[in-house]
């Protein structure tokens, strides 16, 4: 009976013993694990720190950035404001002087030339046929040369002249109306001022071939009824503001054959008295 009493006081001894070597085995394990997992941890927080630092630095560089461009593009604003407004000033000031010499050389044209010329005689309607006797290219050749710089210099004076001289329209309606209004002209000098300028000469309507050439060679079709208007009233206009009438420009070779009929009245007095 005692032996088998103390082989089961040695198994339950030694059952306890290994029992409490797996717990202290347990703690031990459960020790390191928590040690790692304390490291991890730390190692976590040290890297999740070092990248906070590092987007903090990237604001503040972000931040530094965001404040010199808006210094930057400012500067580059204001240089671009001024250069825009030294632009606009220029624009202005030649505008205005380029109104100004205008209105004074439309007033001289005016106080020199236009009051100068007789008005137009209207014709009998129809009976001057159908074209201009100058073509388009007319003011080339033919000694119009001054009719062709007044039309392409100063086209809104010489067409105020022409309609003027036709009363088709008053002078200083057409140049306000030509110079403000210059890119609806081809209507109106087509549709209204050349359609009574035909009648005005005598010539036949031809409304197509009008709008054609004022919309593709307006300045030609102002030099055209120029020298038709100029010729019916018998002036010459020459650069710059200068008018002369048929009668004037050939008044100097009446001059130069006066002296040669003066010479030979002498020659008849002595004929008649030597006839006794």
């Amino acid at each position: 009976m005692k032996l088998p009493l103390l082989l089961s006081l040695c198994a339950w001894s030694c059952s306890c013993m290994v029992v409490q070597e797996l717990a202290i085995d347990g703690r031990g394990n459960l020790a390191t694990q928590s040690k790692a997992g304390l490291t991890a941890e730390s190692d976590v927080y040290i890297n999740s720190t070092q990248h906070h630092n590092r987007v903090v630095a990237s604001l503040q560089q972000m931040k530094k950035t965001a404040n010199f461009l808006p210094m930057m593009v400012s500067e580059d604003v204001k240089e671009k404001a001024d250069e825009d407004t030294i632009k606009l000033i220029a624009n202005i000031v030649g505008t205005v002087l380029e109104c100004v010499f205008g209105l004074v050389f439309a007033y001289l044209y005016k106080s020199k030339v236009v009051d100068s010329v007789p008005k137009l005689v209207p014709k009998e309607p129809n009976s001057a046929g159908k074209d201009f006797e100058h073509g388009l290219c007319g003011c080339c050749k033919g000694g119009q040369g001054h009719v062709c710089l007044h039309t392409a210099c100063c086209w809104q004076c010489r067409v105020a002249h022409t309609y003027e001289v036709a009363d088709v329209m008053n002078y200083w309606p057409t140049i306000f109306l030509s110079a403000f209004c210059g890119c609806f002209w081809p209507c109106i000098g087509a549709c209204y001022g050349r359609k009574k300028l035909r009648v005005a000469l005598g010539l036949e309507e031809d409304s197509c071939m009008d709008a054609v050439k004022y919309c593709f060679c307006g300045i030609c079709a102002v030099g055209e009824e120029a020298m038709a208007v100029d010729k019916a009233t018998g002036v010459n206009v020459f650069c710059c503001c200068n008018v002369m009438t048929d009668e004037q420009m050939q008044a100097p070779s009446n001059n130069q054959a006066q002296p040669l009929t003066n010479e030979a009245e002498p020659l008849t007095n002595e004929t008649n008295e030597q006839a006794p």
